[in-house]
Parts: structure tokens; sequence; C-alpha cells
């Protein structure tokens, strides 16, 4: 920075002795570059850059006004040749300003021009500007030759003249307008009247003069020979107006002020029409917004009865029945809004709307409900009703009444097993424990579930829920044979069963048989005459198929397989099934294949082999292609994880078409099997959807024969035969490796076996003319495991409460369309509302019915007198007094504020827990803040003989299975009533004809839900610290 500050010294004197000189050398030219450079890089941005000039530096006072170089290609070139500096220097920096001392002033513009039609107005900018013709030409301290100081002439353009000549036809127009307009101003009584000629005055409107001070303008009335002032207008002499109608009513008016002559006619306009806006205001009771809605109902309920539908069958008169329901529906908003809000009754559609709303989300009810679009009811209503059903509803009930809404046809069902996996923790709700709290030993871990399904309508629901723990099927078939004949007892016909293929599931298939087989058809339990067909799950087996092919030992897990071709001749012994309606015969295997067999060429069958590495192979080769020869595949289906690998989207993926086309049209020497891999994928692809149909008419959509409906003596039956004695030739094959395991070739051939059998007994005996497979799939059942975690906040592991809680979600929405359906009928509707409608279905079993749960009291009694237990300790009593405290407060805010109750119920003395203690120590006057309730003696002996009771069946292993499994509240409640029936002061009267036994009750019930409620808390707690390691440590 020193040699800059010197070699600018050595220039400015070289300059001052040659400035009237024209000659730049050289070394001027690397001076005013150091010079330019310093002040670039040395001082700010707001510095002039222009060789000289001091601008913005620090040793000049005050701020100069800088112009950063145009964006215009054109003038910014401009700007480089004018200003005198080699541009290579600043051609690339950005940030370059010139300060306004280089440009004219008629290039600065300083002011906004505003024309607003009658003079051209100018506005101080507050950041000047510059004109875009604007460039740089003054420079004082470089050479004179570069400035150029000469002011271009104005030159008026065509626009500019045709602007000032209209300017100038626009002064005379105003100024001819105002003097028109002069003559109309008043600014006096005088005046008014002298220019009373210039407007014209109503019919029977008079003017009179009452003083110096006051302007009268009346109008007179005529009738029967009589004048009366029905109008009048007063004007003062300041000019202000009044008006009057009838002599009583003040009449508000636009104008207050009189200014202008002709003012006076709107005035009088204004007064003339009071009494046609008085007769309107009047007659507004008969035009108001009720009125309306009223008239908009009776149109909408007559164009209601045009749409009354004759023939549903056609679509147009399903167009009309929708177009009703939608005005019916029109038709209660418009009812709710004329009504206050106390005294609105919902109709039967608005509840069926509003409840299954509230079933899909609550949330988006709340939001609907609170937006003020429609008028709904409040959405503890809604609960009110949803509650009637009852957790542990009677779901044969429920089943019964959705089966008088079905035709034969429908009334055939398959029942369909499943277990989903639950957490081993218990919950209290409803005066019942539900969860493992009952068997800590061999807590439930899963819930066995039975949903029916119809094999020719889309309807499904859960008839049975069973929490397990180590379940065994001995355990199971009994509720299985029951659930079957309690289903025919509801009027449907269960005509399979379809689970999936665990080895508990085929031990359950083996009892049907009384030969303890694995047999397709079994005897019904309900009908020695009719058949019931047992299935395994198809959706299951293709998984296990593909997790067994995973499984395999060697380094491509390859299959070994006989051709499908060769198997059915392969076979010496056979036996043939007559196929329903059609006379043709099918090959199905009965020997088992020995080795022996496998030794001569003509019997022993071609072997094929299938690497599940070529399937892995050909999606790397196609990995980072954007079109691809198997489209279908992914890195999840080629390697999946253990939990993926119960994805059975991923296994279809796998067993696609386009996968088996993509290894035929794959073209490489290290893919020897790639053809035999395809062929047993595309074998499995068919199978899959031949049990994969789900509605008429897809084989058409898809141009594909497997997917067709089967059809009594279908040919495609003929496949199902060959696949059982292609998977009997597999099974058979003399060695272990590359093959599936017994479970799956069990299942497999079990599962096509049965499909001939179910079709022929349908078609034959039950009117059905063709079955769609997928009915015989567990993907409802599945459907709803995935709808109770969806429920349940998207937690894979749930509870069984929440189960429940999902499940009587699920089973309102079956009543609900039951009831839409039986609420046309008018003796129906006359009989039931809504809530009495479900409250049928309420668990009869409800543990607040003292009535209808009968236990003896006086077994237990005896068995706990038995019982020891230490006395309660001191900490315990003082948090039963709390509570005891707090049972007493809960009720005097639902009684009816007597004062004999509470003070029967309080005291206002300071309790003492033990004599030893003072009542300073006493837990509840510790937390006292002044208004907690202080229980009377009689209370706190009452809840302790209730908690030692509660005790005593805690620690009997006699009575506690019982008890958590029963309604725990209920039992607790009677126990300690009956112990506490001793003393007689609870069974007075107060004064207000209460029985102090009822208060008891309801204390007791109070009392029992939080001592409940704790248990199941510290339950879950150590459920939680015997299954986490990391929660036992930090205990």
């Amino acid at each position: 920075m020193l040699l800059y500050l010197v070699e600018f010294r050595r220039q400015i004197y070289w300059y001052t002795s040659i400035q009237y000189k024209c000659v730049f050398t050289h070394f001027s030219m690397h001076f005013y570059y150091s010079l330019f450079t310093f002040r670039v890089y040395y001082f700010n941005m707001t510095t002039c850059i222009v060789p000289g000039c001091k601008s913005n530096y620090h040793t000049q006072s005050g701020f100069t006004s800088v112009f950063s170089f145009p964006n215009d290609v054109t003038m910014r070139e401009k700007w480089f040749r004018a200003i005198p500096r080699p541009r290579e220097d600043y051609e690339t920096n950005k940030h370059l300003k010139v300060c306004i001392h280089h440009f004219r002033e008629e290039d600065i513009e300083r002011n906004f021009t505003i024309n607003d039609g009658t003079k051209i107005v100018q506005v101080p900018k507050k950041k000047i500007s510059l004109k875009k013709s604007a460039v740089p030409c003054i420079f004082p301290n470089c050479p004179i030759y570069l400035t150029d100081t000469a002011t271009k002439p104005q030159r008026h353009s065509l626009q500019d003249k045709e602007e000032e000549r209209m300017q100038e036809a626009y002064r005379r127009s105003r100024k001819d307008f105002e003097e028109a307009e002069a003559k109309f101003i008043v600014n006096s009584l005088n005046c008014i009247i002298s220019k009373l000629h210039l407007i014209t005055l109503p019919i029977n409107w008079l003017v009179h003069r009452h003083d110096c001070n006051t302007l009268l303008f009346l109008k007179i009335h005529f009738q029967n020979d009589v004048s009366t002032i029905e109008r009048s207008v007063i004007i003062d002499d300041n000019l202000l107006c009044k008006a009057f109608y009838k002599q009583t009513n003040q009449i508000r008016l636009n104008y207050h002020v009189v200014r202008d002559i002709r003012s006076l006619e709107n005035i009088f306009h204004e007064v003339d029409i009071f009494e046609i806006n008085q007769n309107e205001q009047a007659n507004l009771s008969s035009t108001s917004i009720k009125y309306h809605i009223e008239n908009a109902v009776h149109n909408i309920t007559s164009a209601i009865d045009l749409l009354e539908p004759k023939n549903p069958e056609f679509d147009f008169e399903m167009e009309k029945e929708t177009m009703r329901i939608r005005l019916n529906f029109l038709l209660d908003q418009l009812k709710y809004l004329i009504v206050d809000k106390h005294g609105r009754r919902y109709t039967i559609l608005t509840q069926v709307f509003c409840l299954k709303v509230h079933g899909i989300s609550p949330a988006c009810y709340r939001l609907i409900q609170g937006s003020s679009c429609l008028v709904l009811p409040h959405e503890r209503n809604l609960l009110n009703i949803k509650n009637s059903i009852g957790l542990e509803s009677e779901y044969t009930k429920i089943l019964r009444e959705v089966a008088t809404t079905f035709n034969f046809l429908e009334r055939h069902v398959i029942l369909q097993m499943d277990e989903v996996h639950i957490r081993s923790d218990a919950s209290y709700k409803g005066g019942r424990v539900i969860g493992s709290i009952a068997n800590p030993e061999d807590p439930p871990t899963t819930v066995f579930s039975m949903m029916v399904s119809s094999l020719s309508i889309k309807f499904s629901t859960i008839v049975r829920l069973i929490p397990l723990g180590s379940s065994n099927a001995e355990l199971i078939y009994p509720i299985v044979k029951s659930t079957i004949c309690d289903i025919e007892d509801c009027g449907l016909f269960v005509e399979a069963v379809c689970t999936d293929n665990y080895p508990l599931n085929v031990r359950l298939y083996k009892m049907f048989s009384p030969d303890s087989k694995l047999e397709q058809k079994v005897e019904h339990p309900c009908d020695p005459q009719r058949p019931l067909i047992l299935f395994f799950d198809i959706v299951h087996i293709i998984k296990c198929i593909r997790n067994n092919w995973l499984n395999l030992k060697d380094n491509e897990n390859t299959l070994i397989f006989p051709k499908f071709e060769e198997c059915e001749s392969s076979l010496q012994n056979e036996i043939t099934i007559n196929l329903p309606k059609k006379n043709f015969y099918v090959s199905i295997p009965t020997n088992i294949i020995s080795i022996d067999h496998f030794t001569s060429k003509s019997v022993y069958p071609e072997l094929c082999y299938a690497p599940f590495q070529d399937i892995r192979n050909l999606y790397k080769s196609d990995r980072l292609n954007v079109l691809k020869r198997a489209p279908k595949l992914t890195a999840k289906a080629c390697w999946p994880s253990r939990l993926e690998r119960q994805n059975v989207s991923l296994a279809l993926k796998v067993f696609h078409e386009t996968t088996s086309a993509g290894l035929l049209a794959w073209k490489t020497e290290f893919n020897a099997n790639k053809n035999q891999t395809a062929e047993f994928i595309d074998l499995i692809n068919k199978i899959w959807k031949l049990f994969n149909v789900n509605w008429v008419g897809k084989n058409i959509r898809y141009k594909d024969e497997y997917m067709a409906p089967i059809y009594p003596g279908d040919s495609r039956l003929q496949l199902i035969a060959r696949v059982v004695s292609w998977l009997d030739c597999w099974d058979n094959l003399p060695f272990i490796s590359g093959k599936l395991t017994p479970q799956t070739f069990t299942s497999f051939q079990h599962t096509c076996k049965a499909l001939p059998l179910l079709v022929k007994h349908l078609t034959d005996n039950c009117g059905y003319q063709y079955l769609l497979t997928s009915r015989i799939q567990n993907d409802a059942l599945e459907h709803h495991f995935g709808l109770y975690r969806q429920m349940s906040g998207s937690n894979y592991r749930i509870s069984f409460n929440q189960i429940l809680e999902s499940e009587r979600r699920l089973q309102l929405s079956n009543l609900l369309k039951v009831f839409a359906i039986k609420y046309e009928s008018t003796s129906f509707r006359e009989q039931f509302s809504l809530k009495e409608y479900l409250q049928q279905f309420a668990d009869t079993s409800d543990c607040t019915r003292n009535e209808e749960h009968q236990f003896d009291v006086e077994y237990y009694i005896d068995i706990l007198h038995d019982v020891s237990l230490p006395e309660i300790e001191v900490s315990q009593m003082e948090c039963l007094i709390y509570i005891a405290g707090y049972a007493v407060f809960s009720y005097s805010k639902k009684s009816n504020g007597c004062q004999s109750c509470h003070e029967f119920l309080t005291t206002n003395n300071y309790l003492e827990v033990n004599n030893d203690i003072g009542s300073e120590y006493s837990l509840i006057e510790l937390v006292d803040r002044g208004s907690l309730k202080y229980p009377s003696p009689l209370v706190i002996e009452s809840v302790s003989t209730l908690y030692e009771i509660f005790l005593k069946i805690d620690w009997c292993d006699r009575l506690n299975k019982e008890f958590y499994s029963g309604p725990s509240r209920s039992m607790l409640v009677e126990i300690s009533m009956f112990v506490i029936a001793e003393n007689f002061a609870w069974k007075d009267w107060c004064i207000c004809d209460v029985s102090k036994w009822d208060i008891l009750r309801k204390l007791c019930v109070a009392w029992s839900n939080i001592i409940l409620s704790k248990r199941v808390r510290n339950f879950n707690l150590s459920v939680l610290n015997r299954d986490n390691t990391k929660l036992k440590k930090y205990h």
C-alpha cells in the first residue's frame, strides 16, 4: 500500500507539469491502473471508478450519489467507451459505480412526473436516478477534451405536442364547467329562494318562509276536503336540513347540509319513498330468511316426491334414487337452519352419515363439524350412540341381523381363520380388566380371529376373537366347531373353511376327520348330510414357495423338479375324479413313488433346474436401464429381508408373467437353465391367476382365460389335476435338497384337490353357476388386521383392548348399512330409533348390570376369611384418605347439593392417620389449598374395607383368575358392600329422599375404578421390566 502512495505522488507532479498537453505515456497508464486497483480492492464499492474522482472517499465529507453500470449491453458498452480507463481493468467487476458529478443535469431524474388530467405535478424522488439514455461525459480531473458539457437541444416529439394540446383543451373545459356549476351553489336561505326556479318541485309541495332563519317545504295531503301536512322539510340559516313524516317520525337523510340547489330534489325523493320503506319493514317477517327457507323446503319436498323410485333395476332409476338421497340430506340441512340448536332432532340419514365419517376419522369429522359448512351433531352425541354396542358385543346377534338382508345365494359363506399378534399387557375399561393379568404365567400373545365371508358378494365380518397364549389344536377345535354351529343358527351356510398352512392348523384339520387324516372334504358339524370343504390359503402358499426357494442351501438357490408335461405319463397307478356336469377324467397319482421307479429311464422323468440366481442376474442386467425386460422386479423382490419375506406383493413380483418373459428374452451364455426357470415361474403364475378371480369379466378385460370364473366342467380343472400329479411326482423324488418343504407340498396339493370339490358342491346343491376363487382367500381377514393396526395408531403390535375398540367401529358400519335398508319400512321406523336399534346388540354381560352377572358372594367371603394380610401401612392409609376425599368430591358435583349429605360424608376436623402421627403429616392436608374434601371416619372405614378385600382377592390364587376374567368392578363392589352392610349407618335415608346405600354404591364404584386402574398400570410396568432389558437396568 505504501508503494501505491509513492507512485501516486510522483504521477501527480508529472501530471501538473503537462496538464495542457495531450500526451499519455505508458507510465501514466500504469499509474491509472495502479490507482484503480488500489481503489477497487482497498475501498468499499460506493466510491467512483473515474480516474481522479474522490467521491465517497474517507478524506471527503458527505455522501455523493453513485449509479451502477446499466444491465443493457449496448448502454454498458457506451459507458465503457466514455470512461477514460482500459476496460480490461474493471470489465469483470459487477459492483462498479459512477458518481453524479460525471453526468449532465438533464440526464438526472430528481422528481416523479404525475399527470392528473388537469396539471402536471412534480414529486421529489427519495432516491434519484438516471435516464435510460444517460452516459457519463464530465471528467473534471482528466484532460479537458474528454469532457462533453454541451447541452443537447430538446426535441419535442409529436406525442409531447399532442399532450400539450389536450392539456389546454382540458383547462378550457374545466373552466366552463366551473362557471356552469357556480349558478347552482347556494350559501343562504335567500339564495335558495332565488334559485328555486332552477329545479322542479314535486307535486303538492309548498314553500313557506317561516321567519328569517327558517325555510319550510311542506307536502299537503288532501282527503275528504281535509288537508293535512304529510311530510315536511326544514332548512335553518346554517343550511342544515331535517325531514319529518306525519309530524312524528324524523327521516334520516343522506344530505344534511344544502350546498347545491339540486340536492333538494334528492331530499324530496328520500322523503317520498320513506312510506314505501316503512311498509317493506313491516312486511319483513313474511319475507325473512325463515320464510325463504320454508319455501325452499317445500320445493325440495315436491321434487323428492317426483323422484320416488319405481324400478331400481335400471340405471336411470338408480340415478333417481341417488338424487333423492342427496335432496333428503339437503332438506335436512335446511330444516336445521330454522330450528334452535337446542331443539334440533337429527334425522336417521344425518346420523348414519355422521357415524360413518366419524368411524373413518374422528379428526376429519371434528374438522367438518367445526367448519360450520354443515349442521352436524356434536361428537359427544355420536360417542353416546357408539357406546350403545359395548366393547364385547355379541357378534352372533349382529351377524343374524345382517343375514336378514341376504338372499339365498349370498347366505353361503366361508369361515376364515388366522392369528394376529398382540402385546402381552392389560387394560382396564368399562369395569373389566382385559389382557393377561388373569393368567400371568401364560399371557396371551395372539388373538385367534374367525371371519365369515360370503362366496358371492363382498361381505365379511368377524364372528369370534379369542386371546390365546400357548395354544394347541385340542383347545381350538371345539371353539371352531361351536362357531360353525353358531353361524348356521344365524341363517348362514358354512360351506368351507380356510386358514394358513401352519402345523397347528394342519393338526386342527386332521381333527375334523374321524381317522385323523388330512382330508379335503369332511362331515359338516351341523348337518352330517352336507360336506365341509377345507382349504389352505393360496396366498400363504405362494409366499411359502418363494421363501422355500430362497432357503435352498446351494449357491444359486436351485429348485430341482420334474418336467411338468412328463409327470402324468410316468405314473403307473392312477385314479379318476368325475368332474361335475361333463364327462372327462383327470389323472391324479395315488402311489408313493420309490427310488426303484427312477432306476429305469422309461419311468424316470426329465428333471428341470430353476436357480433363483437367474432372477437376480436378470435384475442386475436391467438395473441401470430405463426400459427393462422385467419391469416388476425390484431389489426387495430379489433380496428380501426377514420381515419383507412376509410381504406377498414381493413374492408376486417374482411370479409375474413379465419376469418369465424377461428370462426367455434374455440372451446370455451364463444362464443355461433360464428357460426352465421361466417355465416354473409361468406355471406358478397361472395357478395364482386361476385362484385370484375376484370379478366376472376379468378375463375379457385382461384377455386371459385363466382369469375367468370357475364353471362346472371347466377345462382349467384339468390343469389343477395335472398340478397335483406334478407335485406328487416332485415330492417323491429320491433326494432332499432342491425341493419344497413337506408342509408346502401338503398344503399345495390339498388346496388344488379341494377346489374341484367346492365347485361341484356349490353348483349341484347351492344353485351357483360359477365360483369366484378369490372368495376362498384370507385377504379379507388380513385387511381386517390392517384396519386394526391403522385404527390403533399404525402400530404393528397392538393390545387386545385396541382390537375390541376397532372391531366395535367396524361392526357399527355393518349395522348402519342394515339399519339404512330397514328404515325404509314405516313400521320399523315407528318402532326403533338408531340408538334403540344399536342397544339390541350390546354385551349382555355388561359389568355395570349387577342383575345380569350373578355370582356367589358368600363363597368369596368364606375364602377371604381364611386369607390373612398385614395391616395397611401409614403411607397407604394416607393415599386411601385422599382417594376417599376425591370420590366424595365427585359425588358432590353430581348430587343435588344437599347439605345433609355433605355433612354426612365430610368433616371439618383435621384428620389424623395414626395416633402417633399428627395431622400436619397427613397427605391430604399437605396438598390442600383450601378446596379439598376431608372425608368422614365412616367413609374412611368403608374405603379401607374395600381396599383390604381387593388385596386379599389379588393375593389369593383361588380367586384372582376368576376375578380378573369376569366383571372385576362389579364383583369388588358387591363383596365390599356385603361386608360394609354390618354398619347400619349406611342404611338410613337422607332428608333429600336419597338412600345412603345408593351413595355408598356410587362411592365404591369410584374407588374400584381408581384401584383397578392402578393395579393394571403396575402390571404393565412389570411386563415392560420383564421384556425390556434396558428398562430392567434402569430400575
